[in-house]
């Protein structure tokens, strides 16, 4: 038992390390982004996090490959984690010799710096933070029912190899990873809330077509994931800037984490373990898409009720400054 718990454990750990540098991140890239380029830069946050996905189940998928099961069981599985060591160290070296961005440097230079954030963000921000959460939620569940959860689906509930669901989540990852690139020039033309509204709107109606297609074949399997990456892609790569430019400098990290990552820890996390839930309950494969749908709908009325476009406003602009990302 102490083998699971500790694996347990450490995955915790790091994904509350991870999960509170994404939105950390966010505002870093953004803040030093030139005007009407923002979500190209600020792209640069999901396709990354899309090519480790890529990276990760690449490795799964050659090892899984070549190793027999009974090494894979015994000594094949530690592969991965090792390969991982290095890159943790690089990480660690990029990160002690970054510079906090002009943004933050005049906060300090003038004693603007908020002690607070936290409890300030919740007391000025909470429609923000409210109105974050509501449309999070849909690119929570869509992600990691792409990334993670779509491997165990196709190989335990649809019959493919796990080579096959591997292979599967390789391509629309990439798909995933690419997507990003022309959705963020999207998003810096046409603005944040029209990128926010169509990709809500495409999870209402394409998860049941995606979850029948993926139960076709092999090629359909690869169709219909990377249809639902795609949407990923879409809606990740306009919340990237979003959630930087709805909050005031002063509580712009905090407050962003709070709706972001409250959105992930409650519907993105459990996601995997929802899905498999509902297709035990139901007794239906495609279960885990009406689970989209719904989550996609709710999402959808937040935005196009509380989401006023946040693409013009200022980086450094105070607290006290009319509120961005919802509407008066």
């Amino acid at each position: 038992m102490a083998a699971p718990v500790l694996l347990f454990l450490l995955r915790c750990a790091q994904g509350f390390s991870t999960g509170g540098e994404y939105t950390g991140a966010s505002a870093f890239i953004v803040e030093y982004a030139p005007e009407g380029r923002r979500a190209r830069f600020a792209a640069a946050v999901p396709v990354t996090v899309g090519l480790a996905s890529v990276a990760g189940s690449g490795a799964g998928f050659l090892i899984t490959s070549t190793v027999t099961a009974e090494a894979l069981q015994s000594w094949g599985w530690r592969i991965p984690f090792l390969l991982a060591a290095p890159l943790g160290a690089i990480g660690l070296y990029l990160r002690s010799k970054v510079e906090d961005t002009p943004v933050f440097r005049s906060l300090e230079q003038h004693d603007e710096v908020e002690p607070a954030p936290l409890r300030e963000a919740v007391r000025r921000c909470g429609r923000q933070i409210a109105t974050l959460f509501g449309y999070s939620i849909t690119n929570a569940v869509g992600y990691y029912l792409v990334s993670s959860y779509m491997i165990a689906y196709m190989s335990e509930e649809l019959g493919y190899s796990k080579s096959q669901a591997q292979l599967t989540n390789v391509v629309s990852m990439l798909a995933y990873s690419v997507a990003c690139v022309f959705a963020a020039v999207a998003s810096d033309r046409f603005g944040r809330r029209p990128m926010l509204i169509a990709a809500c709107a495409g999870f209402v109606l394409l998860p049941l077509p995606a979850f029948w297609l993926m139960g076709s074949g092999l090629g359909g399997a690869l169709v219909g994931t990377s249809v639902l990456a795609m949407l990923v892609s879409v809606i990740g790569t306009s919340n990237v800037p979003a959630l930087v430019e709805m909050f005031p400098a002063k509580v712009r990290a905090s407050g962003s984490a709070i709706g972001y990552t409250a959105a992930y820890v409650l519907f993105g996390g459990t996601a995997p373990f929802a899905a498999t839930g509902l297709v035990e309950a139901a007794g239906n494969p495609i279960a885990p898409a009406f689970y989209m749908v719904a989550l996609a709908a709710v999402s959808l009325v937040v935005v196009l009720t509380s989401f006023k476009e946040t693409r013009g406003l200022a980086l450094d602009r105070g607290v006290d400054a009319p509120a961005g990302g919802v509407r008066a």
